[in-house]
């Protein structure tokens, strides 16, 4: 074998050699991306009294923009509905003041389902009073059942007629019912006026509801675009059409801001 070819070998060797290496690292990621879809992600939250009332502190920066992440805590919203919770900023994180009292402890973890994800989140019981970095309500936040100024400017979505999109009901083991709305780009959030702002949404034969979309921070005026489901009656829908937990509905706008149908259901 002449020396040109033994150092082809030698070459062709080399290659097929990091090859394989390349290839097992590729293999690697992919079994990576598998566990990311198949296993529980599991995290902690905070949780302590602020007043009367329990907070939720979730490792969330308040200002997050990630369309993930602002799916993910709407989500999160969601499944403590049966709290009314209160959105807020505490130190620069997510918090969700739990302004309705139910009976019994508050669980010690929340398992769901998001982006086709298993999500478990524990609850660590602190005994740290949050009032400190939760704006109290006697310090001028606007808490629930306190009358909010109107904002400067009511939002009122810039849809036309006939226009149509999707939203999913949500109704967990807790019992709650509701309409979950996503503030991500495109989401369904911005098809519904401002926080506060009360619509029809008709349904079935000829029957309606009167409700309002709702879940926003205590210092955010009626009218802003803001919030993330509404709950008020939907219980009534659900009942009259069967919904079942994470069914898809399918709304029509009658009247941009004022009056919505919902035209179809599926699971």
């Amino acid at each position: 074998m002449s020396f040109k070819e033994r150092m082809n070998n030698a070459a062709n060797k080399a290659a097929l050699t990091q090859a394989k290496t390349d290839l097992a690292f590729e293999r690697t990621k992919l079994s990576n991306l598998g566990d990311v879809v198949t296993n529980t992600h599991s995290f902690t939250a905070l949780v302590g009294r602020k007043g009367e009332n329990l907070a939720v502190m979730l490792p969330l920066n308040y200002e997050d923009s990630n369309d993930f992440l602002l799916g993910f805590s709407d989500q999160v919203s969601g499944e403590l509905a049966k709290y009314s919770p209160q959105e807020g900023n505490m130190a620069g994180f997510l918090v969700y003041e739990l302004t309705k009292k139910m009976p019994g402890r508050f669980p010690s973890n929340l398992k769901f389902d998001f982006k086709n994800l298993k999500f478990d989140i524990e609850f660590l019981r602190i005994d740290t009073e949050l009032d400190q970095y939760i704006p109290s309500r006697r310090g001028g936040g606007y808490g629930r059942g306190v009358n909010r100024p109107m904002a400067t400017e009511v939002y009122m979505p810039e849809v036309k007629k006939g226009f149509e999109f999707e939203a999913r009901y949500d109704n967990g083991t807790s019992g709650y019912h509701l309409i979950a709305l996503s503030r991500s780009e495109g989401g369904n959030r911005q098809f519904f006026p401002g926080f506060g702002i009360p619509f029809e949404v008709q349904y079935a034969k000829g029957r309606q509801i009167t409700t309002h979309v709702t879940c926003a921070p205590k210092n955010v005026a009626k009218g802003a675009y803001a919030g993330t489901y509404f709950t008020s009656q939907v219980k009534k829908i659900a009942s009259d059409l069967g919904l079942k937990h994470h069914d898809v509905l399918k709304f029509r706008v009658e009247k941009p801001g004022e009056v919505y149908r919902i035209t179809d259901f599926s699971r």
